[in-house]
């Protein structure tokens, strides 16, 4: 796991193999063309706010992304 996609493509699988839906059905729940969908989960475009939200709406267990812990002075 190099980067936050990678944590958002393994949750959306999650969500697709537990719930049986295909990835057709879910580009077309996210208002999004396939190419679109597979470019997302294939690391080639980055997910954006707007899919993340539309994601979670539709039950998948969206990660969050790791944040550094900034020490104050």
């Amino acid at each position: 796991m190099n980067n936050y996609s990678d944590f958002v493509y393994l949750a959306v699988k999650r969500y697709m193999r537990n719930t049986g839906v295909s990835s057709v059905y879910l580009a077309k729940r996210l208002h999004m063309e396939r190419g679109t969908f597979y470019a997302r989960m294939g690391g080639r475009r980055k997910w954006t706010i707007e899919d993340l939200h539309r994601l979670a709406a539709l039950g998948v267990d969206i990660p969050l992304p790791r944040v550094k812990q900034v020490s104050h002075v």
